[in-house]
């Protein structure tokens, strides 16, 4: 009997700790089991942006023709990519009070922003290199080092 007891006053002593992972998941009024265990906010977005990196250097190596050819003209795409990233917050603020907006503004705001800003600044790079590496900066006329 002093077994039991011992358990039960274990069991009892024991205080809830939200961030304990190996909880078992809770339970509905219907019975139903809810998953709460969910991916950090910070972790979700540091995907994304791998997500968006990648993306942008498979469109920049699958294609290698597209992008701005001047050094000038790669730089305003990153200012003007800089730029929409900068007002993506009202986009972020009406696709939030959607239903389900949450995703719609993760998916659809957030990640084409990532995705933008990345392009141009690997077109800017790309046009760096080619400057340095003897090119004319996307005039057409090759310049002697």
């Amino acid at each position: 009997m002093r077994l039991k007891a011992s358990a039960a006053e274990a069991r009892s002593s024991v205080t809830h700790d939200p961030s304990d992972a190996t909880e078992r998941p809770a339970v509905s009024s219907r019975g139903r089991v809810r998953c709460t265990n969910m991916i950090p906010l910070t972790v979700y977005l540091y995907m994304e942006l791998i997500s968006a990196a990648a993306l942008a250097l498979w469109v920049i190596t699958r294609w290698p023709r597209l992008g701005p050819k001047s050094i000038v003209a790669a730089a305003a795409a990153v200012v003007v990519a800089l730029a929409v990233g900068n007002f993506a917050s009202a986009g972020v603020a009406a696709a939030v009070t959607l239903p389900f907006g949450i995703y719609a503004a993760l998916l659809g705001c957030i990640l084409p922003v990532f995705f933008l800003i990345f392009l141009a600044t690997g077109w800017l790079v790309r046009s760096l290199l080619g400057a340095a590496s003897g090119g004319s900066g996307g005039t057409g006329h090759s310049v002697k080092a």
